[in-house]
């Protein structure tokens, strides 16, 4: 692994066995470390200001932890055949394991009491075993006066899946590429409950086709992935 570090004013002097001075988090396939369990050394000069070395990562990388996060199925859940037939049809298609195509996503839209999260539970509770590296689920309050923030739940989804608190990194948009990084290549579902709008839901859509997502709302949300399809209950 290669890291680059611009140094302004060093003058091109090499560096060894220096520790960051800022907080920083890499993200791996399988986990993250923080800078504090970050060296850099080995490092030579490529520039007047650029020193270049490789990074070393102390200690064991993260292990993956399952989320079991879904709340309990409706026992006596009826009717609804149709739409839950076309959902299961999109959520349970084919995809390329590391491809490019992005994650199934499936918003279920309608009037507030009608059923939206009952039927988005049973859904996700149908798909278990097709998603077997786990479960996330949330209420993103949408409908509320403090509706959830983002970057609160991405580090609820990292813990959920065994990044310590420690290493969550501080920031919507490191939390996500950490996020994504995590779930990539595992076979995750993510349930996002009452949601308000598209800038609520896009940080927390995983970016690979072995995922999917299921989103309830009481609007479309038409353009959180391409395509996106809706079902309205």
């Amino acid at each position: 692994m290669v890291a680059a570090e611009a140094r302004p004013g060093s003058g091109g002097a090499s560096v060894s066995g220096q520790e960051p001075d800022t907080p920083a988090v890499l993200a791996t396939g399988s986990g993250a470390v923080a800078a504090r369990d970050v060296s850099i050394f080995g490092t030579y000069a490529a520039g007047r200001d650029l020193h270049i070395g490789q990074v070393q990562i102390h200690g064991a990388v993260q292990p993956w932890q399952s989320p079991a996060q879904l709340p309990r199925d409706i026992d006596d859940f009826t009717g609804r055949e149709g739409p839950l037939r076309e959902a299961l049809s999109i959520l349970e298609r084919e995809t390329t394991p590391g491809g490019a195509a992005p994650p199934p996503v499936l918003a279920v839209f309608g009037k507030p009491g009608i059923g939206k999260t009952s039927f988005a539970i049973h859904l996700a509770h149908r798909l278990r075993v097709r998603f077997a590296d786990g479960q996330l689920y949330v209420n993103l309050r949408g409908a509320e006066a403090e509706r959830a923030d983002p970057a609160v739940v991405l580090a609820e989804f990292l813990d959920a899946v065994g990044i310590p608190p420690g290493s969550v990194p501080v920031g919507l948009d490191a939390r996500e590429r950490l996020y994504r990084a995590r779930l990539a290549g595992r076979k995750v579902l993510v349930v996002l409950d009452n949601a308000a709008d598209e800038a609520q839901v896009r940080p927390l859509l995983p970016g690979g086709p072995e995922c999917a997502v299921v989103i309830t709302s009481r609007r479309a949300l038409p353009n959180c992935a391409a395509p996106s399809p809706s079902t309205k209950v």
